[in-house]
């Protein structure tokens, strides 16, 4: 998942863990259902979160289904390009993700 460095399923609790990659310089904040500024986010089915740049872009994921394996997930991209004088576009599909941990960008350039 784009922006996701991690994704954790909590069979116990029926939730997924998302949590947001962080890279150096420009890219997009993680957002919870009510519109805090999070740095991870467990979500139940039917619950989703938000990437956002805070102005054109933006990316939600939605949880469709939790198995022990893999998660469904609705994925919402938009764009607003009306300050460029073009239109909104959005675009919807459904992914499947297991569960998988990459390594964070900046503890990566920190450690150099």
């Amino acid at each position: 998942m784009w922006g996701i460095c991690e994704v954790a399923i909590n069979i116990a609790d029926g939730t997924v863990t998302l949590v947001d990659a962080k890279h150096d310089g420009r890219g997009l904040a993680m957002y919870d259902a009510e519109n805090k500024w999070v740095s991870q986010v467990t979500l139940h089915e039917n619950q989703y979160c938000l990437l956002s740049d805070g102005d054109h872009a933006s990316t939600k994921y939605t949880i469709k289904s939790i198995k022990e394996d893999i998660v469904e997930v609705i994925v919402t991209d938009r764009f607003d390009a009306l300050s460029f004088g073009q239109g909104i576009t959005e675009k919807t599909k459904i992914i499947f993700v297991k569960p998988y941990k990459d390594l964070d960008m900046n503890t990566a350039s920190q450690s150099e």
